[in-house]
């Protein structure tokens, strides 16, 4: 990410990596929760109604796999980013 940073005319840069958790509902209320989300994805967003059922049917099966009493908990790294235009 510094590489493309200052590839863009960065300089002065901070890099943190920050571990994040996301706890929800599982089933349709954890697509229901994150159906705004997924708008912002390209390739999400690309997809006919058809193409965005099947998707959310296998991300439904995943979601279900991994849930435990109806919650789910996904844990991720987020890199946050500051510099300074040159």
């Amino acid at each position: 990410m510094g590489a493309e940073l200052k590839g863009a005319g960065l300089s002065a840069l901070e890099i943190e990596e920050i571990e994040v958790v996301w706890e929800g509902p599982a089933g349709q209320s954890y697509l229901d929760d994150v159906r705004e989300l997924h708008g912002y994805m390209g390739a999400y967003a690309t997809l006919d109604d058809n193409e965005r059922r099947r998707v959310d049917g296998a991300i439904l099966t995943v979601i279900d796999r991994i849930a435990t009493d109806n919650r789910v908990v996904l844990c991720s790294t987020a890199v946050l980013a500051v510099g300074t235009r040159q």
